[in-house]
């Protein structure tokens, strides 16, 4: 927000004055003499090393350059006696400036002098004679002076500052003596490379002078205390407690110095406000509040906040004379701008408490005073022009009363003339651009904390200043922005009426008719709580602005422009200047509304799209229509979205409250199948016939709905009004096809059997279809599982080769109305699966549409099936020993075992076995190699086939080494019903599981007949083999049987060589019949080898099949 710079200049005793020095924090002066700085470049170094380059870490301070003859000052005399002094004011006007600016607290000579300069006697007098008129221009005052020595080399010196060598500090202190100063008073400072750490060093140094000086001007200050008596002296304790505090803060004594400004307002609360002091007190309280609320600020925001809503209720009630009311109202807007820029500068607030709101109430109190200056009589001239106000010496006293003591009264001449002054000073106040520079610095702050609602309120009250103050142009192009949309949005009718009503009379008097018809536009509206009457002459100002006649002038206008802006409307008029209005009904509650709805949520390509708008009139009076037009996506539909005028040029007419509707239709283009159209926009004119200065609405699409208006339409109409709901887009999709589409699967398909797929499509079209594709593709079960099926086009082309494809597309020119065609694939399957197909089918075809010709379709129709694929047989292997006890996958090295191999049918159909075979593992050997033992079998649903195999591992394997007992190769095909049926062979290759070997010493061999008869003689002998290579000892037996006699060794002991075996033999002679129980034979091994009778025990066969 920008602010004119139509503000007065302000003087001391101006009630709205404020130091600009009080803003800053003090800090110490220090006048630096002697650097010819546009002369010697090393001069301009170590000025620009004080006061240019500096960082943050460095103290802060004040340095300027000043000459040798600068005046300053004069020392003002000091009173020992105060016994019947009476003040005459509270604060000077010039103390601040003078220490701030004018008073340093350290003066620093700058000289060239090396200790061991030929001419150093001569210089050494000109640096005291230079010293000394220093002394002079001072005048007693007690700023401190240095000495700093610039040398064009490093003279080695202790810490205190004293060189080393005799010469030098025999110099050094000559030279102090003769310029009058301590020696600690004086630095060198060369300028070599380590010049920078120097003036660092004596920077600290100065510093530490001037916090000597500030102290001694605290001490200075405080021995007046005891010679004030504070019924008389009052003033003079404000004044002085005022003085430590800001001496306080050049030595960044913080709270001391907040104590002080504490002192001096509570001082000054004890001062009896009247008349003629009023003014002065709330001044002085004013800069000691704002003082301590700066310094309370960095630790205590609130109670700074506190202090000064404490300190606004104190003075609110001193308003001082009445003739003078608004300097107290200035003094109060004054009071509260200053906190709320303290405020701002000091920390960030929140969004119900920001300096904005102080912004706020300091202008609410600038209108008071504008209101009451405007109440102000009229004065002589003549005295104002013979009255010449003094220069202020105080901060708020009267002029009338410079000089004058506290108890007395002024000249009563001089205070009216004085009066008359202020209060004619006083109406030549421009207080419009006042309140507007304090609004416009609150809008600043609300928007900073994103108040929306307050910044558009204060913009309100920002927008009738303007208006005061004739910036009419301004209004516009505050109001008619966001706080029109904020009004709308939040349904606040009656705020939005008085903006409109002010805008309305500015775009009048700008002659800005764009922004004049869309008020208007907006004030007819059912939103706008506008009453009837007022409603028929806005009306008729649109209706004239249509015919290029010039509006009524509204009632807010001021008279004294209303002829002279009429008859610029009319020049503008019969020039016919007005360009055409175009205006963004989205943006505005307007007195015309309208609603867009195609017919249907979609079309197809060969559908006639139909599309309707409905348009209604909230005005007083009708209002004609000229052209109706809706901008589609696609612009080349637009064209068919135009409503104009009939051929004689009559316009339509909108009634009140009446929907106007209209319906449009086009045909979609093919390209645009799959796409939306969306409904982009809508544009009214309204205007009367032949008249070529229409104005266009325009409604981005859907429109805004700005919900319940301010005058309630007749129900009937709002109920058919409220059915109608906006349907800006529609869809245009592919024509529906008329053709049966199916897929002819196996159920089940075999595991690499090839099975065919017919593909069959049925045109059910009246007419013939073109350009035909068939495209079969198969879908993965899922994102992680590959494809393990492949198609071929004909099982005929390929026999029994199959390409890996996952897709095939064939295409065909025509198929005929009624027409069956179809098609076959082949697909075959390495694993068992549930494997869907995916089948869609593209054509063209050619439709009739009547009046609106014919049009070619594309159509597409798709289909989905699935096939069970499982495997034809189900192979159990299992291990067994030659016994035909079971193995759990693992067996023992060079002992016989059995593999077992089962296989049953899984497929509906019967099957042939062509072949089968077994190829074994590398570490196994099979003890008979015969051809397949089921080839030529046939086998039907659940039936099974069985193989066996004896094996056994070879001496040489790992102990507890794995390996696979090889494949299992199994050739089948399908049995054909008829000779016309042909299958072709399958191999199926069975992965056998994998077993794991176990080393035993020992192998023990029963040699024995398969059976025996009753009573006849069995030969049984065991043959054991020692398989380590050390000998081995066993004692063997064999337990009596009640069904065997025997004879032999029925317990004996022996030993065994490695690698070799022993038998033993017995005779058996069975007495019964039937599967006897064999005499147990047991083993022991009498040398610690293991825990293997168990593994014993299953060697040695336990019965016998005995015949009769």
């Amino acid at each position: 927000m920008s602010e004119a710079p139509k503000i007065l200049e302000k003087s001391p005793n101006d009630p709205g004055f404020f130091p600009d020095d009080l803003s800053h924090r003090p800090r110490p002066l220090i006048f630096l003499v002697g650097l010819a700085v546009g002369e010697k470049d090393v001069h301009k170094r170590i000025h620009e090393a004080f006061t240019v380059h500096r960082s943050t870490k460095r103290p802060i301070t004040n340095y300027q350059l000043v000459t040798a003859t600068h005046e300053y000052p004069v020392r003002s005399k000091q009173r020992l006696n105060y016994e019947n002094y009476i003040p005459v004011g509270i604060i000077p006007t010039s103390w601040i400036q003078k220490h701030l600016h004018k008073l340093p607290s350290v003066l620093a000579l700058f000289y060239d002098l090396d200790w061991d300069a030929q001419d150093y006697d001569q210089k050494q007098t000109e640096v005291c004679s230079r010293v000394s008129c220093l002394r002079h221009s001072l005048q007693g005052l007690n700023t401190r002076i240095l000495l700093v020595l610039i040398q064009s080399r490093m003279f080695h010196a202790s810490h205190s500052g004293s060189p080393v060598d005799q010469l030098t500090a025999k110099r050094m202190t000559a030279l102090a003596q003769a310029c009058g100063i301590q020696v600690e008073q004086m630095f060198h400072l060369p300028y070599t490379e380590r010049m920078m750490d120097c003036i660092l060093k004596i920077e600290i140094s100065f510093m530490e002078q001037a916090m000597l000086y500030y102290t001694q001007r605290i001490k200075t200050v405080r021995a007046h205390k005891d010679l004030l008596s504070k019924p008389l002296h009052l003033s003079l304790f404000v004044r002085h407690q005022f003085k430590i505090g800001f001496f306080s803060e050049f030595k960044k004594e913080m709270p001391v110095a907040l104590k002080h400004y504490n002192h001096a307002y509570n001082y000054l609360l004890e001062i009896q406000v009247d008349n003629r002091n009023a003014l002065e007190v709330k001044m002085v309280a004013g800069i000691l509040n704002y003082k301590i609320c700066q310094l309370t600020f960095v630790d205590n925001p609130r109670q700074a906040i506190s202090n000064f809503k404490k300190h606004i209720e104190i003075f609110r009630k001193h308003e001082g004379p009445r003739s003078l009311s608004f300097q107290h109202q200035h003094w109060l807007a004054a009071e509260n701008s200053h906190f709320a820029r303290m405020f701002s500068d000091a920390l960030d607030g929140i969004q119900t408490l920001n300096p904005g709101m102080y912004y706020v109430i300091a202008s609410k109190h600038a209108k008071t005073r504008k209101d009451t200056s405007n109440k102000l009589p009229t004065v002589n001239s003549n005295s104002i022009t013979l009255y010449k106000p003094p220069n202020p010496r105080f901060y708020g006293q009267y002029a009338w009363r410079d000089g004058v003591p506290e108890n007395e009264e002024s000249d009563d001449t001089m205070r009216n003339a004085g009066v008359a002054y202020l209060c004619e000073q006083e109406r030549n106040v421009e207080h419009n651009w006042e309140v507007i520079g304090l609004l416009c610095r609150a809008v600043n702050q609300f928007k900073r904390y994103s108040s929306r609602r307050l910044t558009a309120s204060i913009k309100v009250q920002l927008a009738e200043e303007y208006f005061s103050a004739g910036e009419y142009k301004k209004i516009l192009d505050l109001l008619l922005g966001t706080v029109s949309l904020l009004f709308r949005g939040e349904h606040w009718w009656s705020l939005l009426e008085r903006v409109g009503e002010l805008c309305l009379c500015c775009a009048y008097l700008e002659k800005s008719y764009p922004f004049f018809v869309m008020i208007l536009i907006e004030s007819l509206s059912h939103y706008s709580p506008t009453d009837s009457t007022t409603k028929l002459q806005l009306q008729d100002s649109l209706e004239k602005f249509l015919r290029y006649q010039p509006p009524n002038s509204p009632d807010k206008c001021p008279p004294h422009l209303r002829e002279s802006t009429h008859m610029e409307w009319s020049n503008m008029c019969e020039a016919r200047e007005l360009s055409h209005v175009k205006l963004d009904m989205n943006q505005l509650a307007g007195c015309i509304e309208c609603k867009v709805l195609f017919d249907r949520d979609n079309f197809q390509a060969d559908q006639i799209v139909i599309l309707h708008v409905y348009v209604f009139s909230s005005s007083s009076r009708v209002l004609p229509l000229k052209n109706i037009s809706i901008h589609l996506s696609r612009e080349y539909y637009s064209e068919c979205c135009t409503l104009s005028p009939s051929q004689d040029g009559e316009s339509f007419m909108l009634y009140p409250y009446s929907i106007f509707s209209h319906t449009f239709t086009f045909l979609p283009h093919t390209h645009d199948v799959g796409s939306s159209i969306h409904a982009d926009s809508i544009h009214i004119e309204i205007g009367y016939s032949g008249n070529e200065h229409p104005v266009t609405l325009t409604w981005s699409l859907p429109p805004v709905s700005w919900g319940q208006p301010s005058i309630r339409p007749p129900l009937e109409f709002s109920k058919k009004w409220n059915r109608l709901l906006n349907n800006c887009s529609t869809d245009i999709i592919l024509r529906e096809p008329k053709i049966g589409l199916y897929i002819q699967t196996p159920s089940p398909s075999l595991v690499g059997d090839l099975h065919k797929l017919t593909l069959i499509l049925e045109n059910k079209e009246e007419s013939d279809i073109s350009n035909v594709s068939f495209k079969l593709e198969l879908l993965k079960p899922s994102e992680d599982t590959p494809i393990v099926t492949s198609l071929a086009q004909d099982l005929s082309i390929c026999g029994n080769r199959l390409e890996s494809l996952t897709d095939f597309t064939f295409k065909q020119d025509i198929i005929t109305a009624g027409e069956v065609a179809t098609r076959s694939v082949s697909v075959k399957s390495k694993s068992a699966s549930i494997q869907e197909f995916h089948l869609l089918v593209s054509y063209d075809i050619y439709c009739d549409l009547g009046e609106h010709g014919s049009i070619q379709c594309s159509c597409i129709k798709e289909c989905r099936s699935s096939i069970n694929i499982v495997y034809p047989f189900k192979i159990i292997p299992y291990l067994t020993t030659m016994r035909y006890l079971p193995l759990e996958l693992s067996v023992r090295s060079e002992e016989p075992f059995l593999l077992h191999l089962e296989t049953t049918s899984t497929c509906p159909w019967p099957l042939k076995i062509t072949d089968s075979c077994l190829k074994q593992s590398p570490s196994l050997e099979i003890a008979q190699l015969n051809d397949s033992q089921i080839q030529g079998c046939a086998i039907e649903h659940e039936e099974s086939l069985s193989e066996i195999f004896c094996m056994q591992v070879p001496d040489g394997q790992p102990a507890n080494s794995k390996f696979s007992i090889g494949d299992y190769v199994i050739k089948w095909k399908r049995i054909a019903y008829d000779d016309n049926e042909e299958f072709n062979e399958t191999t199926m290759t069975y992965n056998l599981p994998r077993v794991v070997v176990k080393d035993i010493p020992f192998i023990i061999k029963p040699v024995h007949p398969s059976f025996g008869k009753i009573y006849e003689p069995l030969d049984y002998r065991y043959v054991i083999f020692n398989k380590t290579l050390f000998v081995q000892e066993f004692e063997v037996g064999i337990d009596d049987s009640p069904d065997f006699l025997f004879s032999g060794i029925k317990a004996q002991s022996f030993n065994v060589l490695p690698r070799s075996e022993h038998t033993i033999s017995y005779c058996l002679c069975p007495t019964f019949s039937g599967n006897l129980k064999l005499p147990r034979f047991w083993i022991r091994f009498l040398r610690d080898i293991g825990p293997y009778e168990g593994v014993a025990n299953s060697m040695i066969p336990t019965h016998l099949f005995i015949k009769p």
